[in-house]
C-alpha cells in the first residue's frame, strides 16, 4: 500500500510498493491520484501555486515487447499529433533507479492549449512502463 514519509530536507517520499516506485517531492506540494486502475496508474504532484506539476504514470502492459528506446522514439514521432506546436529540444539516455531510461525535452501545447516546456522520462521494468512528466 502507498506510504508517505517526510524527510529532514523538506522533501516527502511517496512510495507505492504495489506499483513499484517511490518519488521524493517538495513537502509543501500536494499529491493527487488522477487514475488508479489495472490499466493505468497516474499520480500528480502539484506546488501550492499550481503553476507546474510532476506526473508519474505506471502503465502495466506498456512495454509489449518494446524496449525503452523504441517506446521513446514512438512518443517523439507522435509528438506533433499529441502536443500541437511540438518541437524536440533534447533527447538522451539516462537511468531511473538504475533502470535504463530515455529522457526527452520538448516544447508543445498541452490541455490548456498553452505552449509549455516539458521533460519526460520513460523507463520499462518487466511488463510495466513508467513515465515521469515534468511540466
Amino acid at each position: 500500500s502507498p506510504s508517505v514519509q517526510t524527510t529532514s530536507n523538506k522533501f516527502t517520499t511517496y512510495t507505492d510498493q504495489i506499483k513499484g516506485f517511490s518519488i521524493d517531492y517538495p513537502s509543501d506540494w500536494s499529491k493527487q491520484t488522477i487514475s488508479s486502475s489495472q490499466n493505468q496508474y497516474i499520480i500528480m504532484f502539484l506546488p501550492p501555486d499550481q503553476g507546474c506539476s510532476i506526473t508519474v504514470s505506471v502503465l502495466p502492459s506498456q512495454s509489449s515487447g518494446k524496449d525503452v528506446k523504441e517506446w521513446a522514439n514512438g512518443m517523439i514521432t507522435n509528438g506533433p499529433q499529441k502536443w500541437p506546436g511540438f518541437s524536440l529540444i533534447n533527447t538522451k539516455d539516462t537511468n531511473l533507479a538504475e533502470i535504463p531510461a530515455v529522457m526527452f525535452e520538448f516544447i508543445g501545447k498541452g490541455k490548456q492549449n498553452v505552449l509549455t516546456h516539458s521533460k519526460v522520462i520513460l523507463a520499462v521494468k518487466g511488463d510495466s512502463g513508467y513515465i515521469i512528466d515534468d511540466r
